[in-house]
């Protein structure tokens, strides 16, 4: 079992998006005055490396998630609702609007090639992921691509809740993954929630990669 502890990486919802929520006139508002001025949101991307041949787990690795400055506007709009009418979430490529909960679901998951150290392949890139990162620094140039797979959603526990999909014997062979992102529909606005980076993972026939993403609260 392998695992990168990254220092910071629970990340918040700052005082100053709460206090952009509270200033609206949405639903949702008056329950965020009650809560404390930081919210915590930290989790977790296991990879199990699962021999195509026989099914046993070869290697597992384990690190820390970090939810990115859309990703916490993303549940900022879940908590106030539409009650008050469409939500716009800013984000680098301009104000996007949300004029239905369901176009900020998570529903994807896709994977990058360039998230280690070129110096030090089996560690992550030092300093990533950051929280203003919107997209994955190289997407896997090979299917499935930015698109990425549907992700498979349960809840582990009564705080948290997990999202998991795979790179198949047949995807991806030859590549090195390295960084995992969860996402939006691409339609109508694909959003990065969240971004991880990882030491290099070949990707070979021999092995069926499984992601799993958890957020706790």
């Amino acid at each position: 079992m392998t695992r990168f502890n990254q220092s910071g990486r629970e990340e918040f919802i700052t005082k100053e998006l709460l206090d952009e929520v509270m200033s609206s006139d949405h639903l949702g508002a008056k329950a965020f005055k009650t809560m404390k001025d930081e919210v915590k949101v930290r989790g977790e991307l296991e990879i199990d490396l699962i021999h195509a041949d026989s099914g046993e787990l070869h290697d597992r690795v384990i690190v820390d998630n970090l939810v990115v400055t859309i990703g916490r506007r993303i549940m900022r709009s879940m908590l106030a609702g539409l009650a008050g009418g469409p939500v716009i979430i800013s984000t680098p490529g301009g104000p996007v609007t949300i004029t239905a909960m369901s176009e900020i679901y998570i529903t994807r998951m896709n994977w990058g090639i360039a998230g280690h150290d070129p110096g030090t392949p089996t560690q992550p890139l030092p300093g990533t992921p950051d929280p203003s990162d919107d997209d994955l620094y190289t997407v896997l140039p090979v299917a499935p691509g930015h698109s990425g797979k549907a992700v498979v959603t349960s809840y582990p526990t009564t705080e948290s809740i997990r999202f998991t999909a795979s790179l198949l014997t047949t995807e991806a062979n030859g590549y090195g993954i390295s960084e995992e992102g969860l996402w939006t529909d691409e339609v109508p606005h694909d959003l990065m929630f969240a971004h991880t980076t990882f030491g290099l993972l070949t990707k070979s026939a021999s092995f069926t990669f499984e992601f799993r993403h958890t957020i706790l609260f």
